[in-house]
């Protein structure tokens, strides 16, 4: 049995029955903490629930990687960079990606890079705009030094900045020349464009020409 945290909080998104039965300590690999309560809530009560540490008006800035195997060295870079979060806003948060994400293959869908075990967001929120440099700072040092050790050059799109556009491809994976066709067929002239672009494929391009 694997004994979780005194105190956490998730996020468990299907039909009540079956987070009622995720809750019941025999019937789940978990011990449960002493105290566990799950109550049903909108999208909105979720997407909300960090308005309060995040409120509107604030500057950001974001890197993100894929990983595998997190070893002692990279525990060791996330130790030391991350003990230099410069404000309660800024976080480095790693997400699980093995499990079910691996289940389906790379040219199912979009997301191609399903071989990852974890998405690496590390970002930088700060209310004055003085301080911007300070904060990407940390942030470019942050990725610098966990990169090397990920053994992937994409990254979870969402968490990319438009400084990013050329790791697009390696976001994707295998998956990027099939939705380069796909856009090519259904916005030849790239008008979605903005954040991390994906263009137009050439040869379905020209040969619609």
């Amino acid at each position: 049995m694997t004994s979780l945290p005194e105190s956490m909080r998730a996020c468990f998104s299907a039909a009540a029955a079956s987070i009622l039965s995720f809750a019941q300590p025999e019937s789940t690999a978990f011990v449960m903490p002493p105290i566990a309560g799950f109550e049903a809530a909108s999208g909105v009560t979720g997407y909300s629930a960090f308005d309060a540490l995040l409120p509107a008006g604030l500057c950001s800035y974001w890197k993100s990687d894929f990983g595998g195997d997190i070893d002692d060295a990279a525990i060791a870079a996330h130790l030391e960079h991350g003990s230099r979060v410069p404000n309660v806003h800024s976080a480095m948060h790693i997400y699980p990606l093995d499990g079910a994400v691996s289940d389906v293959g790379s040219d199912e869908t979009a997301f191609g890079s399903r071989d990852a075990r974890f998405a690496v967001n590390i970002v930088g929120f700060w209310p004055d705009s003085a301080d911007t440099e300070a904060f990407k700072s940390w942030v470019r040092g942050y990725y610098d030094a966990v990169h090397p050790f990920s053994g992937f050059e994409g990254g979870y799109t969402n968490f990319m900045e438009a400084e990013d556009q050329s790791r697009v491809r390696e976001n994707y994976g295998p998956s990027y020349e099939r939705l380069a066709r796909v856009k090519a067929e259904w916005d030849p002239g790239n008008l979605f464009h903005l954040n991390q672009n994906i263009r137009p494929g050439e040869a379905a391009t020209t040969a619609a020409a």
